[in-house]
């Protein structure tokens, strides 16, 4: 059977769970059946991620930078809501400043990918994505939240993504270090985090997408992030 005969009952199975009161994502016992891809940067050794459970993901970071990526199909209108728990059990990643490009290691992310919308983008914005899709070589996200732990900026601050130009934001949870050994819950109303970033309405979140990210700085770190799940409301 192909990957991608293997991958599309899972990605209907999501949809259908978008329908009802919460949809929590499945990891093990295998990434890669229950729909989950890496998502590699050229020249960068690759985070590794394993499953932890049957809900949860153990990431660990060694000089290393990527993402672990689902797609999904989340209405905004009926599920605003993202919460999860998460640990950094250990970890020598140093406060890092999440606006300089090249220097913006952080122990764990996780970020969702909103649908392009196309009429209500800019012309500018049209332009980008479509060279950033012709790149990727697939569909892409319009526009991207990431929710970090990590970083100079206090808990709660927002930063415009260094890469993006515009196009993504980044919320600051939990600062650098944090206390490590302890789960933290989250709950993030992310249809009002994208009107207040993007000035319009959250559009269809298409990926949901975790990582660990410690190149910059030539460092490691080793955490966990659990039962990431869609809700009406926080």
């Amino acid at each position: 059977m192909s990957a991608a005969a293997r991958i599309l009952p899972v990605l209907l199975a999501l949809v259908s769970l978008a329908a009802s009161a919460q949809a929590t994502l499945p990891t093990g016992p295998d990434l890669a059946t229950n729909g989950w891809r890496q998502i590699e940067f050229r020249g960068r050794s690759p985070t590794r991620f394993e499953p932890y459970g049957a809900h949860g993901l153990r990431i660990v970071t060694d000089s290393s930078s990527s993402m672990l990526s689902i797609g999904v199909r989340i209405d905004p209108a009926t599920h605003r809501c993202l919460s999860w728990r998460w640990r950094v059990d250990d970890a020598t990643i140093p406060a890092t400043d999440l606006d300089k490009r090249g220097g913006d290691d952080r122990n764990l992310i996780v970020s969702l990918g909103f649908a392009f919308d196309p009429d209500s983008a800019t012309l500018g914005e049209r332009m980008r994505h479509g060279l950033a899709r012709q790149r990727a070589g697939r569909v892409i996200p319009g526009h991207i939240l990431f929710y970090v732990w990590g970083g100079t900026h206090p808990r709660g601050a927002w930063i415009s993504s260094p890469y993006m130009e515009g196009a993504g934001a980044i919320r600051v949870v939990e600062p650098s270090p944090g206390d490590h050994g302890v789960w933290r819950e989250v709950s993030v109303d992310f249809a009002a985090d994208f009107r207040a970033r993007f000035d319009r309405p959250a559009p269809l979140v298409i990926e949901l997408a975790v990582g660990g990210d410690s190149d910059d700085t030539t460092s490691r770190s080793s955490g966990r992030i659990a039962d990431l799940s869609f809700k009406p409301q926080c």
